[in-house]
């Protein structure tokens, strides 16, 4: 995308395009698929099959039906919303957003259908098809662009946003045709199980609505006071940052969810405790380490990304700058993943819920306030300040409400990552030193490289506990484990 279209008022009109698509999916279906429907299928199957079966199929027919006549009915009047909504007068860049979003209307529908199946999925503990679907989603871009965006713009990416869209929801349903499961349509709204679903969701999707109104609110600030392109610099910032906390963060904590789910239900505390201390480790284990390098390392990774084609030097900057300050949120973001689960398998869905209103609150306020004395970085900082923030609400509240957290265990416990993160720095700066006349992406491949070797072999030579973890997650947990 950097390369065909740069970062541009097209890439800005791309990124606002998914504003009301993702509104519809967050706002009728997301929260509840979001550590909700999983849970309470689990516990419906631990009552009786039948519950389960009922459950799902009223959920699926009732929720994703009602996603299609509302994608359908803002079909007919984006032109309207657009108009009222869009902060710009610039007749051409809205009637751009209006023709895209009518495209990635698509998104909610197959969006909703997917990860609804996915719930059933993750109930399952099968993860395979969880962790393939987004790679999938991806190449349906990749796609449309490579072989359409020259005869097609800027629509290309569109469209192979909605083929994306298509194989994530297909690759998901042929998963689910091997589990067997009994499938069938059902309007039945008065289900219990399933009033208990929307009632759980209630707060999630505050919640995520919360993270959807920072994502208006930074649209809104970047067309207000900073030039074309800073919207789509930061959606570049986002991206590179997000992989790190989708490989770390997500990842694990989808993982380790329906293990704190059954122990919830068996009210076997003291194992959620244990399991919860243990994945915090496992993921800063690699976040710390992560955040560190993408810090040092902003520069490089964004020049052999998206330096090219019609990249521009002064987007490259801005980039840089944004990613380096997000870096920061790394491990703060991935923690917060795992303690949003950690409350959600106790059916507290109100503590999330705050969380994610802190984070709003804090990244708009302060990215609006900084935006008077800075330039499009503070996006940056702003994501990174709310995150911190946002994860030592959810730690300190889980430790009063839920159960006693091991703080002194888990600092002991983590010392030997953040001593190993130290000393990977110190061992990044050499390698900057000694690699400094080497082709770009050359340097940058043997940093990475030979900082990965460096961390993970100290680690093995100290018998680290996190490193069978993270062999165990991927090979029992990720990719085998039925």
């Amino acid at each position: 995308m950097a390369h065909f279209f740069g970062a541009s008022s097209q890439t800005d009109a791309f990124n606002t395009a998914f504003l009301i698509p993702d509104f519809i999916f967050n706002l009728f279906i997301a929260g509840a698929l979001s550590g909700v429907l999983m849970p309470s299928l689990v516990n419906a199957e631990k009552k009786s099959p039948q519950k389960a079966v009922d459950l799902f199929a009223s959920f699926l027919s009732i929720m994703n039906l009602l996603v299609s006549l509302i994608s359908l009915l803002c079909f007919f009047i984006t032109p309207f919303l657009i108009n009222k909504i869009f902060a710009s007068n610039d007749i051409e860049q809205k009637k751009l957003i209006i023709d895209l979003t009518r495209i990635l209307l698509l998104s909610p529908i197959f969006f909703g259908l997917s990860n609804t199946f996915g719930s059933l999925l993750l109930a399952k503990k099968r993860f395979f098809s969880l962790a393939l679907a987004p790679i999938f989603y991806n190449i349906g871009i990749l796609l449309g662009m490579i072989f359409f965006a020259k005869k097609f713009g800027i629509f290309a990416t569109a469209w192979g946003a909605a083929l994306g869209v298509f194989l994530h929801f297909l690759l998901r349903w042929i998963d689910f045709r091997n589990l067997n499961f009994p499938l069938k349509f059902s309007l039945d709204y008065k289900n219990k199980d399933f009033l208990k679903v929307l009632i759980l969701a209630f707060p999630k999707t505050i919640g995520m609505m919360s993270f959807q109104g920072m994502l208006w609110g930074f649209n809104l600030i970047c067309y207000r006071f900073f030039k074309d392109g800073a919207l789509s610099a930061f959606a570049y910032a986002r991206n590179l940052q997000s992989f790190s906390v989708s490989l770390f963060g997500i990842a694990l904590a989808t993982a380790v969810f329906p293990f704190l789910a059954e122990f919830s239900s068996k009210k076997n505390y003291q194992k959620f405790t244990n399991r919860l201390e243990k994945s915090s480790r496992q993921i800063l284990f690699l976040a710390l380490p992560a955040s560190v390098g993408i810090f040092l390392l902003a520069e490089d990774i964004v020049e052999v990304i998206f330096s090219h084609g019609n990249f521009s030097q002064s987007s490259a900057q801005l980039t840089t700058n944004i990613l380096r300050l997000m870096a920061i949120s790394i491990p703060f973001e991935s923690l917060t993943h795992l303690f949003a689960r950690a409350f959600l398998a106790c059916r507290n869905t109100i503590i999330p819920m705050i969380g994610q209103i802190i984070f709003f609150t804090l990244s708009v306020g302060s990215a609006f306030y900084l935006s008077f004395k800075s330039d499009a970085a503070i996006l940056g900082l702003s994501f990174s300040i709310a995150a911190l923030l946002q994860c030592v609400f959810l730690i300190i509240t889980f430790h009063q409400k839920i159960s006693s957290f091991p703080f002194k265990v888990f600092l002991v416990n983590l010392t030997p990552t953040i001593l190993l993160t130290f000393l990977m720095t110190i061992f990044i700066k050499i390698l900057f030193l000694v690699t400094a006349d080497y082709y770009i992406f050359w340097r940058l491949f043997l940093i990475i490289f030979l900082s990965a070797i460096f961390f993970f072999t100290s680690a093995f030579i100290l018998k680290m506990p996190e490193i069978s973890r993270v062999r165990s997650f991927i090979a029992n947990k990720l990719f085998f484990k039925k």
